[in-house]
């Protein structure tokens, strides 16, 4: 018999051996699992027996807890490492929320499983659900909800179709396998409908797109295809031309602990000393985004339709686009005159924020006015 009891952990072992059999029940229990998972308050509660005999071990174990998590390991692990157990139960995708942060994921959980062979995830098989499930980046300016996801587990890999409506309109459909171990080698489509995209300061599109992820994703795997922009409206800050830009280089001196955890969740930390030069952990990409027509940049009194293509290629610390969006009618209204534009470009310089070059004339009375606007989307000058 062995025993263990503080404050928050309790477990109890009780056995007895009949020949070359030995008998062992267990019971633990956690007091609050809510100590390690805020969201889930309550008792956590394990229970069963194993069976130790000359040849390997029979276990029946059974896991509840807060949350519906409800898990049951059934099956035989043999003295040479060989195993085969049944493990199936529900449980809550938040339970995951410890390891991912800043970022969340909730929903409910449904597994079964069989693991057939050495201790290894190789060996498992079998699906894993979620259903109704939500998942949040403060990297983003949009969540995902009602995921509906099924993983099928089998050779080392899993085989992945999901569902991701996306909060702001739209859904994301995804199809394919990732691997199980490290570097977690992937092939998956990824096929956008109708998605909106949407900063409230900046832009508003409703796109389409297929697709595909491939490589390993602890590396620098690739995103390639197409993004068609069905409409899309780019605004010119109304702060006005040539508004003042953020803080550059700014420096943090004895940061409270709580504002660096703030910042850490917003994901501002990773923008100070960032290395453009990293080998690894990086986004590859193969992107064309088309948009015939429908492409508006307003605001600041300029009304503008563009449309043309622009190819991404690089990575995601250092793009190398090819292409522009240029002018195919528009106006600009300033101290009360409107000038029709003579030319407007839109053109992704190294980054994802477009430069304008952007002309504008008109004739009064003898006298031609012209105005230029240019430089970053979210800074732009204006000359006249």
């Amino acid at each position: 018999r062995a025993s263990l009891n503080n404050p928050e952990l309790m477990a109890e072992i009780t056995g007895f051996a009949d020949g070359s059999k030995q008998t062992l029940d267990l019971k633990a229990q956690l007091r609050n699992l809510g100590l390690m998972i805020p969201q889930f308050p309550g008792a956590l509660v394990l229970s069963g027996q194993v069976i130790n005999t000359a040849g390997g071990a029979q276990i029946d174990l059974t896991g509840k807890g807060p949350g519906g998590i409800d898990a049951v390991i059934t099956g035989r692990v043999e003295k040479s490492g060989q195993a085969d157990l049944a493990i199936r139960g529900r449980g809550q995708a938040a339970l995951a929320n410890a390891f991912i942060a800043p970022r969340t994921v909730s929903g409910g959980l449904g597994f079964d499983r069989r693991l057939n062979g050495p201790l290894a995830l190789s060996s498992v098989s079998g699906p894993i659900t979620l259903e109704g499930g939500r998942l949040s980046d403060p990297g983003l300016t949009f969540g995902f909800q009602d995921i509906s996801a099924r993983a099928d587990l089998a050779g080392g890999q899993a085989k992945v179709n999901a569902t991701l409506p996306l909060t702001t309109g739209g859904k994301a459909a995804i199809a394919g396998t990732i691997g199980l171990a490290e570097p977690f080698s992937s092939t998956l489509g990824i096929a956008l409908q109708g998605v909106t995209l949407r900063d409230p300061e900046l832009y508003d599109s409703r796109l389409n797109g297929e697709l595909t992820l491939t490589g390993p994703l602890l590396q620098t795997p690739q995103l390639a295809g197409q993004i068609d922009l069905i409409e899309t409206e780019l605004r010119v800050p109304s702060t006005g031309f040539g508004g003042a830009a953020g803080l550059p280089d700014l420096r943090h001196v004895n940061e409270p602990a709580d504002v660096r955890a703030t910042r850490e969740r917003a994901g501002l930390l990773e923008k100070v000393g960032k290395s453009v030069g990293r080998s690894g952990g990086d986004l590859a990409l193969d992107l064309t985004i088309s948009a015939p027509n429908r492409l508006f940049l307003r605001g600041r009194g300029l009304d503008a339709e563009l449309g043309g293509e622009v190819r991404l290629l690089g990575t995601l610390s250092n793009l190398k686009p090819a292409g522009s969006f240029n002018l195919i009618r528009g106006r600009v209204e300033i101290l009360g005159k409107r000038l029709e534009l003579d030319e407007a470009t839109l053109q992704l310089e190294g980054d994802l924020v477009p430069y304008l070059n952007i002309g504008a004339s008109t004739e009064n009375d003898g006298v031609t006015a012209f105005m230029l606007i240019e430089g970053r989307a979210d800074d732009p000058k204006v000359s006249f």
